[in-house]
Parts: C-alpha cells; structure tokens; sequence
C-alpha cells in the first residue's frame, strides 16, 4: 500500500510518501522542493515519488491512497484535465503506472492519511526537528521537466545507405537522381537488411562499412591470418631492385687494419703508424710505430679496438707477416673474432683502411712542411 500527500506553502513545497509491505514493514519517504509548486501539483510529485520508491523496492501490485480528490478522479479518467502542466503530470504518472501488473488508487479521508499528511508538512516546514531518522530526498527540478536532449549518430551515414533507401522503395525527387540511381542500384540486391553486390559467375558479395573495410585489413595484416600471408603475400608485391651489400651490419661490427710508413723518423723513433677504421660509422683509430711487430699491432687492436669499443666481428688485413702469424691467429681466435685477409692480387678489397691512409697523409702533409719529424704527435689531431 502506497500513501501520499503534499504540502504547498508560501516557504516551501514538500511531499510525503508512506509504503507498507504485505509483511507489516513501513517505509518512510520525504520530498522537498527547490522550487515552487501548486497544491496539486505537490499532490502530483507525492505520487510520482512514491511510484518510484515502489518500483525500487520491486513491488508488482499497488493500492495507491491519496486525500486528492483531483487527482484520483484525473487518474480513474472521471475529470477531465484542462490544465496543460497537469496532462504532463498525468502522462508521467501513467507511464509509471505501466510498470506495475495490477494497481488501484482510491480517495481517502485526510484523517486517515494522518502520516503522508505528517511527512508532508515536515517537507514543506522550514525548519525541521525529527525525533526519528527519516530519509528526505530534494528535488532540484519538477518532474515533467524533460531534460534537454540531443541525438548523436556516432555512426555517420554509409555509402551504402542511398542504395539501400532506393531498393527499399524510397525514390529520390529528383528525376536525374532518380535514373542515375537505378542504373547503380542494378548491381545490388537487398535481403534481409544487408547489400549484397551482383557478381558475374561469383556468390553475392557482402558490402561493408567503410570502418568495416579497416577492421577487415587489420585481420587480415594482423589478426589470425596475419602470420600466414603477410610475408608471402607482401613479398610478391615488392618491386624488383638491385641488392645493396652491406660490408657491416651495425656499429663497431667490422673493422679494417693497415700499415703506413715509412715515415720520416719522429719522436720515440716512430717511423711507421697502423691505422685501423670502422666499416660501419668510418671511425677511425692510429698509433705511430718504432718497429712493426707482432707483439705492436696485436696490443693496439686490444688497447684501441675492443678497450674502447668491444670485441668486433671480423677484422679485415692484408696479407702481411705482421697480420698472418700464429700470435695474431691465436689472439682472434681467443677473442672469437673472424680475421678475414684481402686477395694479393686485389687490394682495393681492404679499399676503407686504404682510403683512410690517405686522408691521414694529406692531413699530415698539410699541417709539417718542412717539420717532418713532428708527424708523431700531429697524427692524433689528423684523426
């Protein structure tokens, strides 16, 4: 059973909602106004908000008690509502109403809805003081006030909607459309709600969305298909070219060793340097020698080479006794470095150490004149 009553004055406007369940339990519910309402229409919301508490509480079956006696006979279709804010409130109630399987309103004495009554008034005081907990919800907005709405189509027209318009029997106004229209719509067929485009000896094809198309290629480049025809298919596609060779595939990966000299005698003796440059980022490192030895050129690829930039790949030399000894084997060997040796007949094959050699000699031609002895400590500031 549902009890409601409201409350006008000139201070506030309130409601009073009153729920007894078949189990004898009581609900106690206050409404109060931020703005300003007739008696009726706080009748109205009193109604209204006890329709609503009751489809909270999932009640199917109501008996709705009110002291209105507008608004039971409005209800029960026994007057008519001229006033357009009441149809709206009318409308709301009814609406609510078709919620519930089986409900009754009836008109009942204001004595016997003492306790709506009570609510009521505690809603529209201006000051309250409750002895008990009871539960006051404020409405900021009458409820016929509809909010302000407006419809978004996240999905903006396909290309596909004209020709389904135009199989669907909407035909445009203009007769040129019209014609151009039936020519294209010829290649199409409707059923069921989907275009389906005619093929020449193939089944209906299915048409999509332009969004479809992209999830469609993303499947099929990387969804569960893309680790079966991605390469092949790609692969084939790739135009013809000529191959570049790459001599080192990354950084430090490579390197070229040589010998220079023989200089004019420097300080310490140095008569000669060995040179040693990066295929990859043509870095280049020397040291002047007194003599060349085994013992000289292995000690500048350990101090120069992999000190400073890690344990290469390959190391390319020539053919000299210096590179081709058993010392020089055993040190790459140890380190795991492959040493590759230029043809005799060909050593252009080594041509990055050699063009570095002579970048350092013109360097150093520059800087001496007739200071030829000073090559030794110049040649760092060459590099």
């Amino acid at each position: 059973m549902v009890y409601v009553d409201g409350s006008s004055n000139e201070k506030r406007c309130g409601a009073g909602v009153l729920l007894l369940a078949p189990d004898g339990m009581r609900f106690e519910f206050v409404l109060r106004f931020n703005f300003h309402t007739s008696n009726n229409e706080a009748e109205y919301e009193a109604l209204l908000g006890g329709l609503c508490m009751a489809k909270r509480l999932g009640a199917t079956h109501l008996l709705i008690f009110s002291d209105s006696q507008l608004i039971v006979n409005q209800i029960k279709e026994d007057y008519q509502t001229k006033d357009p804010r009441m149809e709206k409130y009318l409308g709301k109630v009814r609406s609510h109403l078709a919620y519930f399987q089986t409900y009754e309103i009836s008109q009942i004495p204001r004595s016997q809805n003492s306790n709506s009554d009570a609510l009521a008034k505690l809603a529209s005081a201006y000051e309250t003081d409750l002895a008990r907990s009871v539960p006051v919800e404020i409405l900021d907005n009458p409820s016929i006030l509809e909010p302000d709405m407006m419809e978004i189509d996240s999905h903006p027209p396909s290309w596909m909607e004209p020709i389904k318009d135009f199989l669907g029997g909407k035909v445009p106004a203009d007769p040129r459309e019209t014609k151009k229209m039936t020519r294209k719509a010829a290649r199409y067929l409707l059923r069921d709600g989907t275009l389906y485009r005619r093929g020449f000896c193939l089944p209906l094809l299915k048409c999509i969305s332009k969004e479809d198309g992209y999830y469609v290629l993303r499947e099929v480049h990387e969804g569960v298909c893309g680790n079966h025809s991605r390469a092949r298919s790609l692969s084939a596609k790739v135009p013809a070219e000529l191959l570049i060779p790459i001599s080192a595939p990354w950084p430090f990966a490579q390197w070229g060793v040589n010998l220079i000299g023989p200089f004019p005698l420097g300080k310490g003796q140095a008569k000669y340097a060995v040179v040693a440059v990066d295929y990859f980022t043509k870095w280049a490192e020397a040291e002047a020698l007194s003599t060349i030895t085994e013992a000289r050129v292995t000690n500048f690829i350990w101090t120069n080479v992999v000190c400073c930039f890690g344990i290469p790949n390959a190391i390319v030399t020539d053919n000299g006794r210096h590179f081709d000894n058993a010392k020089f084997k055993d040190f790459c060997l140890k380190l795991g470095i492959s040493h590759l040796c230029s043809s005799p007949a060909h050593p252009k094959a080594n041509g990055q150490v050699k063009e570095i050699n002579k970048i350092i000699k013109h360097g150093l031609k520059l800087r001496l004149d007739a200071r030829k002895g000073r090559w030794a400590e110049e040649l760092p500031e060459v590099l």
